[in-house]
């Protein structure tokens, strides 16, 4: 049975931009809503189990110097006629892969010349999933607004010092409108280093898991060097109201084969949906 995961601020969906709520309210820096609907992230972890998404809450706060957004605090340092320059701290999405790992149990066959179903046929081996600490992610920010579309530029590193690697997140997003109807398809691209990938998808020493019995390597070693995954995203919203919408997204992250490669790592990329309503509240 997949589990239930209740999606707070800190996972990066994006849903709040098929609404206006982004918007400045003059008696209010508070942004507040909530989508109800149906959705699931998949886990590319070996014994990991699917994220189903019943519920996400957007909320966000701003003013003339500070700024939290869905999880991330920031600060503005700079700004143009349609950029800006911040800096921002948040913790790290990564680590929640891990959360709700499952301990295996492996059949691994033992003496060939046994008949199938024999119980000298096969032996059980336990495996325990590896573990990540959470870790805090701190860094700038540059945001462009034009008429070709929004560009969004993330350098960061882990301030948390728990693997002292880098990421570099390079996004686009063009808005399409048509009356209450808005498509957004959107694309990224994510450089992270050698640190901060083998933190995360490597397989250290004390993670090496070997058949007591004959001693072959169920679970070998494996260094993860830096990766660069790609991202493809389109959300559609419908605006039913002046607070409700009817709200949908796509999103495809393809991993790196650095990543894919791993010994805990089971699919080629992380698969994201919903369909829901939205509703803000202020």
């Amino acid at each position: 049975m997949k589990r239930y995961l209740l999606i707070f601020i800190f996972l990066y969906l994006e849903l709040s931009n098929a609404s206006e709520q982004m918007q400045v309210i003059e008696d209010s820096s508070w942004q507040f809503g909530v989508a109800y609907g149906f959705g699931e992230r998949t886990n590319p972890l070996v014994g990991s189990k699917d994220d189903r998404i019943p519920i996400i809450i957007h909320l966000t706060y701003d003013n003339d110097n500070f700024f939290f957004d869905n999880g991330d605090l920031g600060y503005y340092l700079t700004e143009g006629k349609s950029w800006e320059l911040n800096v921002l701290a948040g913790l790290n999405s990564e680590r929640h892969y891990f959360t709700y790992l499952n301990r295996m149990e492996l059949n691994i066959a033992s003496d060939p010349n046994e008949p199938p179903g024999s119980s000298d046929s096969y032996h059980q081996v336990m495996i325990d999933p590896p573990k990540r600490d959470t870790t805090v992610d701190g860094g700038f920010e540059l945001l462009v607004d034009s008429e070709l579309g929004d560009f969004q530029l993330q350098l960061l590193t882990d301030i948390s010092q728990k693997h002292k690697g880098q990421e570099l997140w390079l996004g686009y997003n063009y808005t399409l409108k048509l009356n209450d109807w808005k498509l957004e398809p959107g694309i990224a691209l994510i450089f992270k280093s050698k640190n901060w990938t083998n933190y995360f998808y490597g397989v250290n020493s004390n993670e090496v898991v070997v058949d007591p019995n004959d001693q072959s390597v169920l679970r070998p070693f494996y260094f993860a060097d830096e990766s660069f995954n790609q991202q493809i995203r389109i959300k559609l919203s419908y605006q039913l109201s002046k607070n409700w919408y009817v709200i949908s997204l796509l999103e495809k992250e393809l991993l790196d084969s650095n990543i894919k490669s791993s010994p805990i790592v089971k699919d080629n990329s992380i698969d994201t949906f919903f369909l829901g309503f939205y509703q803000k509240f202020n």
